[in-house]
This record gives C-alpha cells, sequence and structure tokens, in this order.
C-alpha cells in the first residue's frame, strides 16, 4: 500500500516534470507511503514512488523499481495476493529475481507479458510501468476501483496520482468544474465517471490507459466487465453455499500474507464477523478492533463485536468515544481529505483506522459484501418497490399525507418514518430513477433549488435498471462501492498509514457470486442470505439475525451546537454565497429552518455535504 506519482510533458521547461515537483507530490503522499519516498527522472518523464512496507520490507523492494539493464521502470499500490504463483511463472519464463516482493514479480510479468498480464492480477494495484526504449507508459487501476488513480491532461502535460493533492502540489492546473456539483449533491459523494476538476479524473476502474510519452497521444481500454449473465449451469442453492464458502475462505487466506502485524476491522455486523471468523481459524489470536459510541447507544454495536470476538477466541481492541472524541478528530478528517465527500462515517473510519495502526499494519474488512450480497435497505426496498403488493398500493397513492409526517435519524421511531416516506416518494418512479433516488438525498428537485445553474445528474446511462434484480447489485458495485465505499476507506485508512484489505472483493468471489440468481442473494425475509446461511457457524445468535444499522456519528447535534457557528455565520454566510455565486440562498436558508424544526428528514447528511464542499472549498480557493 503506498502512493504513487508521475509526470510526462512535451515542454522540457513544464514544471511537473522537475525534481521539486517530485518532492513536493511525495511529500503530499506521505501518510501513504511513510517508510520510504524517492523518485527518478527518465527522458521527458517523471515517477515517484511513497511507500508503505508490507511484503518484503527491505530496501531492494523500494520504488521506483528497475534491474540492472534500467530499461523499464514500476511503481505499484496495492498488492496481488496470487504473486506466490505468478513468481514461480515469471522464474520459468527466465527472470533471475532479487527479493520477496510482489513488485518484483509484476515488473517481470509485465516486461514477460505486456499490460495483458493485468488480466492475472488477482488483488488491488494502481501502477504505472515505464518503457524507457519505446518510450511508451502503460498505467492501470483495478478491477473494482479498490485503489485510487488520478489522470491529469492539460495542455502539453501529463499526470497521474494516487491522490489530487499531489498533482496539485506538483504545480497541475486545479482549476473546478461547478458541472459535478449537482451530482455530488445528490450523491454527498463523486462516482469516477465525473470530477470536481476540469483537468483531473480518476482512472475508471478495470482500465488501462497507454500513453506515448513523446506525443501524449493515448488510448484507454477496459480489461474486464463485471458478469452480468448467469452461470451457463446454476447451480442448486446448496452448491452454491458450497462454491462460495471455498472461495471467501481462499479469500480471506490468501490475504493474510504480510511481513507487519495484521488484524481485522470488527463492527459487530454480518460482513465483519464472517472475515473475522475465517481469518481467526487460520490466525494464531487474531487482533480484532472496534469503536463505539458512548453518547448515542442506537448506533453502538460494540456488544454485537464483542460476542462476535468471544465466539472466534480472537484478541479484541474497543475504543469507546464520546461525541467530544468524535469531534475532536473531524477537522483532522476534513483537511486530508482533497475533493469534497461527505460520507460523514468517514469520521468513525478515520479514527478506527488511527486506533488500529497503533498495534497493526494491515487490517482485513469486510467492504463489498452488501453491494454483492443485496445488504443495504435501499436493496430490500427496490425488491418490494417491483413487487404487487398491497402495501405499495397503499403507500403510493398516501404519499401526499406522508410526506408531512416527521422524520429524522436519531432514533428508531424517526428513523423508521423517513425510510417509510422515502419508500412511498419512490413508488411513484420508475425503477431506474427509483434507484437513483435511493442512491442519494435529493429527490424532490433538491439540486435543482439549491443550485444557482444545476446541471443533469451524471447518470450516464451507466445506472439503468433491468428485469433482473441483479442489475441493481451490479449499478452499486459500479457506483456506491468505487464513488463512496471504497473512496472512504481507502482515504481514512492511508491518512493514518495502514493498509485495508477486502476479501469479498476477491475476483473470484465477485465474479461467482455476480452469476448466481438474484434470490439466491436477497429475497422478502433475508439479505445478504447466502453469505448467513453459508457462515452462520461463525456468527452468535445476537448477531445472525440483527437489523442493519449504518456507521452513524451525531451530525443532527453538531451541526445545531458546535458546527452551527462555522456553517452558518462563515460557510454559509450570506456575504459568501453572494460571493462564490454558486447557491440559491432561499434554499440554505429553509435547510437551516428545517435543521431546527421537529421534522428533520435528511436535512443534516444535506447541511453536512454543504460544510465539507465549503470548507474545501474555502481551502483550495479562497
Amino acid at each position: 500500500m503506498c502512493g504513487i506519482f508521475g509526470a510526462i510533458s512535451t515542454n522540457i521547461t513544464s514544471q511537473i516534470i522537475t525534481a521539486d515537483a517530485a518532492l513536493h507530490a511525495l511529500k503530499a503522499l506521505r501518510k501513504r507511503g511513510p517508510n520510504n519516498q524517492q523518485y527518478i527522472q527518465v527522458n521527458n518523464c517523471t515517477l515517484a514512488h511513497a511507500r508503505l512496507a508490507i511484503i518484503d520490507t527491505t530496501a531492494g523492494a523500494n520504488q521506483p523499481f528497475t534491474n540492472a539493464e534500467q530499461r523499464y521502470y514500476l511503481v505499484f499500490n496495492g498488492e496481488i495476493f496470487n504473486y506466490k504463483t505468478l513468481r514461480n511463472q515469471v522464474i520459468n519464463n527466465g527472470a533471475t529475481l532479487t527479493t520477496q516482493s510482489d513488485t518484483e514479480v509484476l515488473y517481470y510479468l509485465l516486461i514477460q507479458k505486456g499490460i495483458a498480464c493485468v488480466n492475472e492480477l488477482n488483488g488491488f494495484f494502481a501502477f504505472a510501468f515505464y518503457d524507457s526504449h519505446t518510450h511508451t507508459m502503460h498505467i492501470a487501476r483495478d478491477r473494482y476501483g479498490i485503489k485510487p488513480l488520478y489522470i491529469y491532461q492539460h495542455d502539453n502535460d501529463f499526470a497521474f496520482a494516487s491522490e489530487p493533492k499531489a498533482l496539485r502540489s506538483a504545480g497541475c492546473n486545479y482549476a473546478m468544474n461547478t458541472d459535478a456539483l449537482s451530482t455530488y449533491f445528490h450523491l454527498n459523494y463523486l462516482p469516477h465517471h465525473t470530477s470536481i476538476f476540469k483537468h483531473i479524473h480518476r482512472l475508471a476502474p478495470a482500465t488501462y490507459l497507454t500513453i506515448n510519452t513523446h506525443t501524449l497521444q493515448s488510448i484507454t481500454h477496459q480489461y474486464y466487465s463485471l458478469p452480468t449473465t448467469q452461470l451457463n449451469n446454476t447451480p442448486t442453492y446448496a452448491t452454491a453455499k458450497q462454491d462460495f464458502k471455498l472461495l471467501l475462505e481462499n479469500a480471506v487466506t490468501t490475504r493474510l500474507v504480510a511481513d507487519v502485524p495484521l488484524g481485522c476491522f470488527l463492527s459487530g455486523g454480518i460482513d465483519s464477523s464472517v472475515i473475522t471468523g475465517i481469518a481467526a481459524q487460520h490466525t494464531e489470536q487474531l487482533n480484532t478492533f472496534s469503536i463505539g459510541f458512548k453518547d448515542t447507544p442506537y448506533y453502538d454495536e460494540t456488544r454485537f463485536a464483542e460476542a462476535v470476538s468471544k465466539h472466534n477466541n480472537t484478541k479484541h481492541h474497543s475504543l469507546l468515544l464520546s461525541n467530544a472524541d468524535l469531534y475532536a478528530e473531524l477537522f483532522n478528517m476534513l483537511d486530508y481529505i482533497d475533493e469534497p465527500f461527505a460520507d460523514s462515517s468517514a469520521i468513525n473510519v478515520y479514527i478506527l483506522s488511527k486506533y488500529t495502526a497503533k498495534h497493526v499494519t494491515v487490517a482485513l474488512s469486510g467492504d463489498g459484501a452488501d453491494e454483492l450480497l443485496g445488504g443495504y435497505n435501499k436493496h430490500a426496498a427496490m425488491l418490494r418497490a417491483s413487487q404487487s403488493l398491497l402495501l405499495n398500493t397503499v403507500l403510493k397513492t398516501s404519499y401526499p399525507l406522508l410526506k408531512y409526517l416527521p422524520e429524522g435519524r436519531t432514533n428508531k421511531a424517526f428513523d423508521a418514518l423517513r425510510k417509510i416516506k422515502k419508500y412511498g416518494y419512490n413508488l411513484n418512479l420508475t425503477p431506474t430513477e427509483r434507484y437513483w433516488s435511493l442512491a442519494g438525498f435529493g429527490h424532490n428537485n433538491y439540486t435543482q433549488r439549491l443550485l444557482k445553474k444545476p446541471t443533469p445528474i451524471a447518470n450516464n446511462g451507466l445506472y439503468d435498471v433491468t428485469d433482473d434484480f441483479n442489475s441493481v447489485l451490479t449499478n452499486d458495485l459500479k457506483l456506491v462501492l468505487e464513488g463512496d465505499m471504497l473512496h472512504k476507506v481507502d482515504r481514512m485508512s492511508m491518512a493514518n498509514s495502514i493498509e485495508v484489505r477486502n476479501p469479498f472483493l476477491d475476483v473470484n468471489v465477485v465474479n461467482y457470486v455476480c452469476a448466481l440468481p438474484s434470490n439466491y442473494k436477497i429475497d422478502n425475509y433475508k439479505r445478504k442470505k447466502l453469505l448467513i446461511d453459508t457462515f452462520d457457524y461463525l456468527l452468535p445468535n445476537a448477531v445472525k439475525n440483527r437489523s442493519k444499522r449504518g456507521f452513524e456519528v451525531p451530525l443532527q447535534q453538531w451541526l445545531k451546537t458546535d458546527l452551527y457557528a462555522l456553517l452558518f455565520d462563515d460557510l454559509l454566510s450570506p456575504q459568501r454565497i453572494a460571493q462564490q455565486n454558486i447557491f440559491n440562498y432561499t434554499e440554505i436558508q429553509h435547510l437551516r429552518n428545517q435543521l431546527l424544526s421537529s421534522n428533520v428528514g435528511d436535512t443534516p447528511a444535506k447541511l453536512w455535504a454543504l460544510l465539507v464542499f465549503q470548507y474545501w472549498y474555502k481551502s483550495n480557493y479562497e
């Protein structure tokens, strides 16, 4: 797990290929790679790498990586979990390896097989591979977007980096793209196909870019797609459970390889509990980590985590936080993110990563299971909305009355009313509109009211829902997983120099599960059906049938107290709003009034997105 940066220019006097640019980029990426930072300059290219040493921690595995010939150069962020098998291949094909690292295996695999070898990699990665003789560079990103990779193109310059802050530090143009705002304020994050920057975008998952470093001409190739058709011979449910069990167990065990201490995030939910249970069977006294909340017992899950730990005999570390403890880390988190990202649970992941990093350098997590196996409330809502149910008819026709009911997220009753109202509203939409509405916060034309120059939300036809419910899950793997969940975990873990591994996103697991009938994963009675039925023996009774809760923070309380002055007197003051000329102040006034009412609904999430954006804007453009 590392940070990478590279720059190419057809202008030999360009700032972005200088030694100073590389040093500034490395400084920006230092938390991603605290163990070693170095760069090289070859022809009109600069490559830089900040290393978090995980496999073969010796200096010989440092990057940029090259050999005695010094023709090929590699900068690589990630882990290749099948590297031992691939290592035997490259040795059999004539390579003489000098390290035990997966970096060197990837280096020689690229030399021997070319960029097509990306199809053989099982892991997460973002890398650039430069052939200084042919003046060709390949830049690739893993299948599901676990590792980030940003591309910059402007005038005679081309650059890439693990985070936008490295590009800005190197002197790249940082102009804002206002066309992305409608999408951001609907989702509270940005998917890979749109960007807050005019000249910077994320390379799409499962994609590699090949560029001629003399001309800057480039082509992009998608090397993998999520399976959209079922297996030729659909297995019985019993067989699917057996297959799934073997695949996930293999995914976990291959991710236990590290030359540094390793543990598991354990929230007490189904996903992390299963990963912990499998890992505990292959690790002596596995370390597990969770955080809990003293002041918000509705969202405190520590008792479930402790039950799982006891059930699997792990060495559990639990950190109980007050709201003041959460607030104390808030601005550290905001100062680290370098593009608007308003999933408020990022604060929790930041604190959990900081706490875990005191004990281990690698942590396994349950990320990806909800998207893959139908674990979200919205999945149950989408499934039921597609059925001819009397309840649907009642809620659809009574929505004009439902919308006047109070709602919120601070207790069970208000949270239930919030969900019922949103469900009733979405029954009146098409399946694709319903999916997009459930994915975000901006129904009822919210973004059109908020923004002075609203633009169409960037669906781009990528997220259409068909009659096959698997299309809903595939959409989430492309939209929510990459743009929100993986983005959150990568940034917050890297801010604390810890690597997070995701067994549910093993390519063999994903390919198999995606091709199964959707009713193996979710029905009217159970979500993540395949996961729970396969691994119920790893789960204490208290965990098996518990309801799903989000990783929430007390936004409503903060926005009414600690953050109120910052938000309304500074970041959203009438003077600032007028100067920016981005927002309609009347909608901001409406949000403030709703926050102070008894019917807050999703207002705290909307205001949080505004706070994050304004804080980011003030830090970067004022």
